[in-house]
């Protein structure tokens, strides 16, 4: 049986570009997430890891399937997941941008498996 990972620098690079990129301080996004400390939302950042009730909170506020950050899901040929890691982990692109180029993969994806709203505004 293979070990999976939780890729703790992933899960902390996006928590950072979604504060940035909505203009949350720390307290302000932890209160959101799931009512805990900004002191455990730092130290989640700074890569510790979570307790499974603070990473379920946290998969749901960055819209992301709880499996999303085991490593062994990225090595997978999954391109929804891989370009979503991709856009996340460039430094170069701005978090907003990033942001708004992740929800547009979703929306394609979502309207490929017809799991999008859409799908059902066209009938």
């Amino acid at each position: 049986m293979s070990r999976k990972s939780l890729n703790s620098a992933l899960l902390a690079e996006m928590i950072r570009n979604k504060r940035e990129s909505t203009n949350l301080g720390l307290r302000e996004a932890a209160e959101q997430i799931g009512k805990f400390s900004a002191s455990t939302l730092l130290r989640i950042e700074n890569g510790n890891l979570p307790d499974l009730d603070t990473y379920f909170k946290i998969c749901t506020w960055l819209n992301v399937p709880a499996d999303y950050f085991y490593a062994d899901n990225l090595k997978e040929e999954n391109p929804h997941k891989k370009a979503i890691a991709l856009l996340r982990a460039d430094k170069k692109l701005p978090p907003k941008t990033a942001n708004m180029l992740v929800e547009m993969i979703n929306l394609a994806y979502g309207y490929i498996e017809g799991n999008d709203k859409f799908q059902k505004e066209k009938k």
